[in-house]
């Protein structure tokens, strides 16, 4: 049986990278694929690469629309497909040739309605495999646990999902991050999740250009608010609102957001981040009501130094730890 596979291309300013991404789709081993590339109103060639290549290729469909976002491309893309089953693809990202057999045999062999795949994240100079665990999931929560966990990348990416699961939840319009408040909802839905350990997705990091390498202050709240949000909802979850490991982990996330916001908010002006003055108020009184004050024991030390610095909201505490997180990831490399 080969199902028909949905891939959604969501295209914006990506010029640069996109051929590669659409070779990668096309010159998959599985062939039964109907690809949606959604030009998101770029500014740039991407709309006629995409016609570019639909004229070489009867599997794909163009759909050009006005800017809406990510999110919105995506929500675009869903609603035009008719696959058995769909993937997300971002079109700076590029996919193993052996991807989507892999995935659609193994949800044929188990019956699964989500399977997942581990990722390599590519930086411009090293790739980095990162594999998945390599399970079965017969019970929802069990895979939730796995993906709260770390043990399945969050991303919509390198996964394909039945569709009868997903059609009905977007992603949040207006907002980036948008996969942080959506991907665990998939996984809900799904009876049977499936994951295997071997990296399929090329995930590309550190595009200076990407909307998510932009630290402005709309962004930085969106990554807080994204993982804020997903803490709300398993703490009204009677399946998970008891499972202390659980919320330890979502109340991690939430105080590694709240440093990134910290960290970075030094790129904007004083004004800029004083528009945003209740969202600090915010983000004080979850780590004054939920942490110690250095965090919690087995966190990494500049966690607990930056949720001790959260406490405190001035120029010079965002300056220091913004050349302290430049001096760190430099050595990190």
């Amino acid at each position: 049986m080969e199902p028909l596979i949905s891939v959604i291309v969501p295209v914006y300013k990506v010029e640069a990278y996109m051929r590669q991404c659409i070779e990668s789709i096309i010159n998959q081993t599985y062939r039964n694929l109907e690809i949606i590339l959604v030009d998101d109103g770029s500014p740039d060639n991407c709309g006629s690469i995409c016609d570019e290549y639909a004229k070489k290729d009867k599997r794909i469909k163009v759909f050009h629309k006005k800017n809406g976002g990510l999110s919105d491309a995506r929500n675009y893309g869903v609603v035009r497909t008719t696959g058995e089953y769909l993937s997300f693809v971002d079109s700076d990202d590029w996919i193993e040739p052996d991807m989507f057999e892999l995935l659609v045999n193994t949800a044929n062999r188990d019956r699964a309605d989500l399977v997942n795949s581990g990722v390599y994240h590519n930086y411009s100079n090293q790739t980095v495999a990162i594999p998945a665990i390599e399970a079965k999931f017969a019970d929802t929560i069990d895979s939730v646990k796995a993906l709260i966990h770390g043990k399945m990348d969050p991303g919509a990416w390198g996964k394909i999902y039945r569709k009868s699961c997903i059609s009905n939840i977007p992603f949040p319009c207006g907002h980036v991050f948008e996969e942080h408040a959506t991907v665990y909802k998939f996984f809900l839905q799904a009876g049977k999740v499936v994951s295997i350990a071997k990296p399929l997705y090329h995930y590309r990091l550190r595009r200076k250009d990407a909307i998510t390498e932009t630290h402005t202050m709309a962004n930085l709240y969106d990554y807080w608010l994204a993982h804020k949000s997903r803490y709300d909802y398993f703490l009204q979850d009677g399946r998970f609102n008891t499972d202390k490991k659980v919320i330890n982990r979502l109340q991690y996330n939430c105080a590694s957001a709240i440093a990134h916001v910290w960290r970075w908010c030094y790129e904007n002006s004083a004004q800029e981040r004083e528009q945003y003055a209740s969202s600090f108020k915010e983000m004080q009184e979850f780590v004054s009501t939920h942490f110690s004050c250095f965090g919690e024991k087995g966190w990494p030390l500049f966690l607990r130094f930056s949720i001790f610095m959260a406490r405190f909201n001035n120029e010079f505490v965002f300056a220091l730890l913004y050349y302290m997180n430049l001096g760190y990831r430099r050595v990190r490399g």
